[in-house]
């Protein structure tokens, strides 16, 4: 489904029936065809989701107890969320965005935040579609080893999944 509302809405946006918006300005298509307007436009969305503040006071009491317990016990948050809200829970933690970043950079498994699916800062990095599950599932080797040893050795929070999704039950088994 996710990969025909992005075919639409790319054929909608070139057909001129979506407007340009801001977050499309300065973006040049035709040179950049691997650029899709469809994740610039999530990505926007993405950048502009509810900051800590906008949130109910009973809502940011239990994010503050959360914080106070990430403190003391909790080591790494795994989460498939594109946003950047959990880094702004997490100030502190360090952030690896998508697999690429996992793999290029020296985690330690303590006070880190993995965004497995990626970050709307690279929307052509987001894993989103199928085509996007397909090459996840590709590379994924190195991340489901780092993950593992994550789950093994540390106390962890995953946020935006279940442990019910195929992905994650992948992971596991």
């Amino acid at each position: 489904v996710a990969g025909k509302i992005e075919k639409d809405y790319n054929r909608m946006f070139y057909n001129g029936e979506i407007p340009m918006a801001d977050e499309h300005e300065g973006i040049d298509y035709e040179k950049y065809p691997e650029r899709s307007p469809f994740r610039t436009h999530l990505a926007y969305l993405m950048k502009r989701t509810a900051k800590r503040a906008d949130l109910s006071p009973e809502l940011q009491e239990e994010l503050s107890d959360l914080r106070v317990a990430a403190k003391h016990c909790i080591n790494g948050i795994i989460t498939t969320n594109y946003d950047d809200f959990t880094e702004s829970l997490f100030s502190e933690f360090e952030v690896y965005r998508g697999q690429d970043d996992l793999i290029v950079t020296q985690a330690t498994g303590y006070a880190e935040i993995y965004k497995i699916h990626g970050d709307y800062r690279t929307p052509e990095e987001m894993v989103f579609t199928e085509k996007d599950y397909e090459g996840f599932e590709q590379r994924k080797a190195y991340l489901v080893s780092k993950l593992l040893s994550i789950f093994v050795e540390n106390p962890l929070i995953i946020l935006g999944y279940s442990l019910s999704d195929d992905n994650i039950r992948g992971i596991l088994e």
